[in-house]
């Protein structure tokens, strides 16, 4: 709660894009407030099934009494032209969508996604950096799609217990 007020007060309406898979959408939508969902634009997909994603948000606006045309999906995991078109074909009518989230198959688009005949693999590079240990402590982020969670072993597992993660999240092929 604390640190979406603070978020508020720090950058309001303009920065209002929220990106709920820290410790899984289902746990950030369900401890939003209708005040949350009515002052924020949208949120940005990063991990999981993007159609699903969709629909939870659709859901959580309409059950919070808001139009989800008045709101917007940002989905940036994994992106190439036909993934778009279909996403855009999904949400038409349901909610708005902008793909500014594609980014590594828009940027290095010019590799091959194959393994050389010497071992390496020939491929767009991931250009995600996360901190792994703040004041010694290890750090965490659960994903909506549990083959990009990140951390400890045991970290994660203690975090998806006190968050509820579904242990039957569907894992989705990660895509660079």
């Amino acid at each position: 709660r604390e640190y979406l007020d603070r978020w508020w007060e720090m950058f309001g309406y303009d920065m209002s894009i929220f990106l709920p898979d820290t410790f899984s959408t289902d746990f950030f939508i369900k401890n939003l407030t209708e005040d949350d969902l009515r002052r924020s634009k949208g949120a940005r997909h990063d991990s999981g099934n993007v159609f699903r994603f969709i629909d939870k948000w659709v859901a959580a606006y309409r059950n919070a009494g808001i139009n989800p045309m008045e709101k917007a999906v940002l989905p940036s995991d994994g992106l190439d032209v036909p993934m778009m078109i279909a996403i855009d074909d999904y949400a038409r009518d349901k909610i708005n969508v902008s793909a500014n989230g594609w980014g590594t198959n828009a940027t290095n688009d010019v590799w091959r996604n194959e393994w050389t005949s010497d071992g390496y693999w020939e491929g767009p590079i991931s250009q995600v950096v996360k901190p792994v240990r703040v004041n010694g402590r290890g750090t965490v982020k659960l994903s909506d799609n549990p083959p990009k969670a990140t951390g400890a072993p045991e970290d994660i597992r203690r975090y998806m217990e006190a968050v509820g993660y579904d242990p039957k999240t569907e894992a989705v092929e990660c895509v660079y």
